[in-house]
C-alpha cells in the first residue's frame, strides 16, 4: 500500500481545476492508494474540490474534517482529508483542540 500526504493550500492559488488536474497527475504518477490532504478550503470554488478529486483518481473512500478558519482569510475555513482506495472502517478525533484522525484500512 502507497500512502501520501499533502498540504494543498497553496495548491488552491488561481484556478482550481488546473490544480485539481497537477494533483491527479502526480498521484497517478505515484501509485498512491491513501492520500492525506492538509490545509483543504472549503469555501468559495473549493467547495467541490475533494468529491473533485476523489471523482478523478477513483478513490471510493474518503472522510474530510473542517478545523479552522484559514490563515489567509478570516471568511475561509480549512480541514483535513483522507482519501482511499481501501475501505475506511474507522475513524475518530480527539485530544481536546489539537485533532488526530486514525484510521483503519482493509
Amino acid at each position: 500500500m502507497r500512502l501520501a500526504t499533502w498540504n494543498i493550500g497553496s495548491a488552491l492559488g488561481q484556478d482550481i481545476y488546473k490544480n485539481v488536474e497537477y494533483i491527479v497527475q502526480n498521484i497517478e504518477k505515484n501509485l498512491v492508494d491513501v492520500l492525506c490532504l492538509q490545509e483543504v478550503v472549503t469555501s468559495g470554488d473549493a467547495t467541490n474540490f475533494i468529491d473533485e478529486l476523489q471523482r478523478r483518481l477513483s478513490f471510493k473512500y474518503s472522510r474530510f474534517y473542517e478545523l479552522s478558519s484559514a490563515h489567509l482569510e478570516d471568511s475561509t475555513m480549512m480541514g483535513i482529508a483522507v482519501l482511499s482506495r481501501y475501505s475506511i472502517e474507522e475513524s475518530f478525533e480527539g485530544l481536546s483542540n489539537w485533532f488526530i484522525l486514525c484510521y483503519k484500512v482493509l
